[in-house]
């Protein structure tokens, strides 16, 4: 299973052209982007389950504030339309939000061999999957049960889980680049793991094929095919690899056309590249608890 997880790497693309070698750039261009920027907004969360909405993006779905936690929010799924948000904490406790989120479950009470780092929503919003740092999988609602790494050594933790397009696979993104794939996930590329300077922290889906990878540096790793016409695949549009941060990437998300994404930081600073426009940030507010994540609001 391991011999999988490491040639799973993505085709890395580049903004223009397809390569099969890896691209962990620069920024070569400013964070806003020379492209049409689009409107919408996003939503920032943090380890305490606070949600602050920028642009078009709601305030909090009506989540009390503080939430009842037993252990900090590691990650959020929104659902169709964006009309409601799922977050989860590390103990697999989720909390629904929102008028077309529904409670489908939880992990709460089952005996965790690693802690929960991620979800996944399923395409029509009736279901979500839940992820372990060791790559054990947990369905509810409609979310079909592909496969998991659980039980399989792994040179580095799992980070994260995105969904297949059909809604009929997930890929899990490890720590050092690798990707595992079930169902009908495609894992594009699979020839070599990255060269990286900071571990990734997390993957997103694009809208397209594909899917993006994020680096705790700001790297940004694009895997897919690159589809000029919306939505596209993920494509590259610029990184922070090799500049100077004053928090830790912890987050991304794209653009619905997926010709852009935004990278947030755990102080809450957001950066935008491609057609994403910057709508704000957290970065000058006094943080009780550091950001885990974000979401695109269209």
């Amino acid at each position: 299973m391991w011999s999988s997880f490491r040639s799973c790497l993505a085709r890395i693309v580049g903004l223009a052209t397809v390569s099969a070698a890896l691209v962990v750039a620069p920024v070569t261009t400013s964070p806003r982007a020379e492209a049409a920027a689009s409107p919408g907004g996003y939503w920032l969360m943090t380890a305490s389950g606070s949600i602050s909405g920028f642009g078009t993006a709601s305030p909090s779905f009506g989540l009390p504030s503080p939430l009842s936690l037993n252990r900090p929010i590691v990650g959020a799924a929104l659902t169709p339309g964006a009309r409601g948000m799922w977050l989860v904490g590390a103990d697999g406790g989720v909390f629904a939000a929102g008028g077309n989120a529904g409670f489908f479950g939880s992990a709460v009470g089952l005996r965790l061999a690693a802690p929960i780092v991620g979800m996944a929503p399923t395409p029509d919003g009736g279901g979500y999957w839940l992820v372990g740092a060791d790559g054990g999988v947990f369905s509810f609602g409609d979310a079909v049960f592909y496969g998991s790494a659980a039980g399989t050594h792994l040179n580095a933790p799992i980070v994260g889980i995105a969904a297949s397009p059909s809604g009929h696979g997930y890929e899990l993104a490890g720590a050092d680049g690798g990707v595992l794939t079930f169902g009908d996930a495609i894992c594009w590329g699979c020839d070599v793991l990255p060269a990286l300077a900071a571990p990734i922290v997390g993957i997103v889906a694009s809208p397209g094929p594909g899917y993006w990878l994020v680096g705790a540096d700001g790297a940004v790793l694009a895997a897919g095919p690159h589809n000029p016409n919306p939505p596209a695949g993920a494509g590259f549009y610029g990184s922070l690899a090799g500049e100077h941060l004053n928090a830790r990437i912890v987050g991304m998300t794209a653009t619905p056309d997926a010709h852009g994404y935004w990278l947030v930081g755990a102080d809450g600073g957001v950066f935008s590249f491609g057609d994403a426009a910057f709508h704000g940030s957290a970065a000058a507010t006094p943080l009780a608890h550091p950001m885990v994540g974000m979401a695109t609001a269209g």
